[in-house]
């Protein structure tokens, strides 16, 4: 795969990670000023991902399996506080989370 983008992960290790946390933390996503482009969901690997466009035109994506959730954003983001208020609004939710 080629990305023209570069992108920073936060991984989030979650228990029972069910489709509605995943929606439940797109809602809060959403909150900041960011609009979803697009929701891909690969039934066979249970995989699904939400794409967010902030105001500053980066993008945001939000990937989720059945144990974990990761946040990629784009590594040119000029203000990230968005995403740190991301980070605080989920937290409650994680066991575990590490940023790559």
């Amino acid at each position: 795969m080629n990305f023209k983008t570069t992108f920073h992960c936060l991984v989030l290790q979650i228990d029972n990670c069910s489709d509605d946390l995943l929606f439940n933390i797109a809602t809060k996503i959403s909150k900041h000023n960011c609009i979803v482009k697009t929701i891909d969901v690969d039934e066979y690997n249970s995989e699904k991902t939400i794409s967010f466009i902030n105001q500053d035109n980066k993008d945001l994506i939000l990937y989720k399996t059945d144990d974990v959730i990761k946040l990629y954003f784009d590594n040119t983001m000029k203000n990230i506080a968005p995403v740190v208020e991301i980070y605080n609004d989920i937290v409650e939710y994680m066991n575990y989370s590490d940023v790559f």
